[in-house]
């Protein structure tokens, strides 16, 4: 008798807290305790909105190494094809584009400058130029659209006269500037064709040596038949 007695109190405490927790799990359901599924929603746009600010920030440095090969190679490029080796090349390409336009081209005076680049120097170019007033200006502007890189920086009117014939003559000072390419930098230029001249080179005596004992060998025959 007194064992039922115990296993009833002990049916009955358990029937009060299955009760308790089908009365919490209703609440539960009815007003959850965590976020709503409006509030998981917008974080998950807001988490979205930030990944695609990263990636516009990230979109710039990807493939990264690839673009600083291409850029030096270009920057060599440039040097190579565009800025003089020496202070002769710019003379000689004044030169050629004074003859062309017509001018007098004189007085040509050079000044040297260190650059933030230690393999590169600034040119400063300073020139006396005269001639008729249209023919400078065709200089002027094939000096600025000319292959070898240079910048007009400034002119001075010196002088301007009139001759009978109506024609403007203009006497004025140029100055612009320039860079001077690295002096290794031709060095470092590959020479495909000439490597394989050199290899072929070798060739031509070897080819000669092996023709030369089959021209000797119908020597001991032709004697063969005199006899």
């Amino acid at each position: 008798m007194a064992d039922l007695r115990n296993t009833r109190k002990r049916f009955a405490a358990a029937s009060v807290v299955l009760i308790v927790i089908i009365i919490l799990s209703g609440l539960y359901l009815a007003t959850p305790i965590g976020a709503s599924n409006a509030d998981l929603n917008s974080e998950l746009k807001q988490t979205n909105k930030e990944l695609e600010i990263k990636e516009q920030r990230v979109a710039p440095l990807r493939g990264l190494p690839e673009k600083l090969v291409k850029t030096n190679e270009d920057i060599t490029s440039f040097y190579r094809h565009r800025l003089p080796e020496r202070q002769s090349d710019v003379s000689e390409e004044l030169g050629k584009l004074a003859t062309a336009e017509n001018i007098t081209l004189s007085d040509v005076k050079y000044e040297n400058f260190d650059t933030d680049i230690p393999s590169l120097r600034a040119v400063v170019v300073e020139a006396q130029l005269s001639g008729e007033y249209s023919h400078l200006a065709k200089f002027i502007n094939a000096v600025e659209r000319d292959k070898m890189f240079l910048i007009v920086d400034g002119l001075s009117l010196e002088d301007q006269k009139s001759d009978q014939k109506g024609a403007n003559t203009v006497r004025l000072t140029l100055r612009f500037g320039t860079c001077l390419r690295p002096a290794n930098l031709a060095a470092a230029e590959p020479e495909k064709p000439a490597a394989e001249d050199s290899d072929q080179t070798p060739e031509k005596p070897a080819r000669k040596a092996a023709v030369s004992p089959k021209a000797s060998a119908p020597k001991p025959v032709t004697g063969a038949k005199k006899k």
